[in-house]
This record gives structure tokens, sequence and C-alpha cells, in this order.
């Protein structure tokens, strides 16, 4: 009867012991992909600036350009940004609407024999 009650109690711990992870894995997906997509889109916003930047930086940041030449291009940085930034907001909000399972990198290491490997 020992034996039966102790195989109860170690399967009803494993059980708990394997949802409690189960849990702790979606929130780690979760955040791993959000952290990703964060990146990405930031690359995304960051490097579209910079490449007008080096195009037609000279414009406006030459000794030249007009306080308005600088002001323009710094209104139209910031909605870039500002926009970037709100819809980052929104998907990250839309994105807690999903459960995220992270499918691990696997590796299988497969023994062998050397003196059955043929080279």
């Amino acid at each position: 009867m020992d034996d039966n009650w102790e195989w109860y109690e170690n399967r009803k711990i494993h059980a708990e012991r394997k949802k409690k992870q189960q849990i702790q894995n979606a929130e780690y997906s979760w955040q791993k992909l959000a952290d990703m997509i964060k990146r990405r889109m930031t690359t995304t916003m960051i490097g579209a600036l910079d490449k007008f930047e080096k195009e037609f930086g000279d414009l406006w940041n030459a000794d030249n350009a007009s306080a308005e030449d600088r002001a323009k291009w710094s209104k139209i940085r910031k909605q870039v940004l500002d926009n970037g930034n709100n819809q980052l907001r929104i998907l990250l909000d839309e994105l807690e609407n999903f459960d995220v399972n992270w499918l691990r990198y696997r590796m299988e290491f497969r023994p062998y024999r050397k003196d059955n490997y043929n080279e």
C-alpha cells in the first residue's frame, strides 16, 4: 500500500513540476519573440533613417543649409521614429493574444565505434 501511495505522490509532484516548467517555457518563449521583434523593428527604423542621412544629410547638415531645412528633417525624423515606436507597441499588444512556443535548437550526437567508421 505504501508503494502505491508513494508512486501516486511522486506522479503528482512530477505533473506539478511539468506544468510549472511549461508555464515558464511559455513565458520565456513569448519574451524571446518580443525581444527579437523589438530589435528587428528598431533596426528597420534606424537603418532607414541612416540611409537617408547618408544620401541626403549634406543637404541639411551643410553650413549653407537653412534652419527651415534642418527643422523639416528633424520633424520628419521624429515622425518616423514615433510612428515606428507606436507600431511596435501595437504589435507587442497584439502578440499578447498568442501562445508562443519556441522550438529550441536541437543537436543530436551519435556515438560510433572507430573500427566501424568508414573514412
